[in-house]
């Protein structure tokens, strides 16, 4: 919650991308996403969410996309009057996909604890991003 939003996908990511993908869907997604990290442009930040959206089920890689989604643009569609997204969502969602990641594992402390040391690590890096 205390990262910034690209910082907080960031660390979703870095998480979530070190366990196996349960689907093409959850890969797809976490290119999508991946693309957006290299990349942050509205179109990209779309296209998260677009493909995120066809995972049916809970899981990181959803709310990794979801979260990409909601670190900064419009919630509205493109075209209408824009709705800027909440600041405290995208913490969230990474938060949640972070946590969803490292309890399907089979030591979910130990995991939890790498996981907080990698957010600890980034929230450290100096950034030129704003939040």
């Amino acid at each position: 919650m205390a990262l910034p939003r690209y910082e907080a996908v960031a660390w979703a990511m870095r998480v979530v991308t070190v366990y196996p993908q349960t689907s093409v869907a959850d890969v797809r997604t976490l290119q999508a996403v991946e693309a957006w990290l290299r990349e942050p442009s509205d179109a990209l930040r779309r296209t998260a969410a677009e493909v995120g959206a066809e995972i049916t089920t809970i899981t990181p890689a959803r709310l990794c996309a979801e979260a990409t989604f909601m670190s900064g643009g419009s919630v509205y569609p493109i075209g209408e009057r824009p709705v800027p997204t909440p600041r405290h969502t995208t913490g969230r969602l990474a938060a949640g996909a972070v946590l969803t990641a490292v309890y399907a594992t089979s030591d979910p402390a130990a995991h939890l604890d790498t996981a907080l040391n990698w957010g600890a690590a980034i929230a450290a890096q100096p950034t030129d991003r704003s939040s």
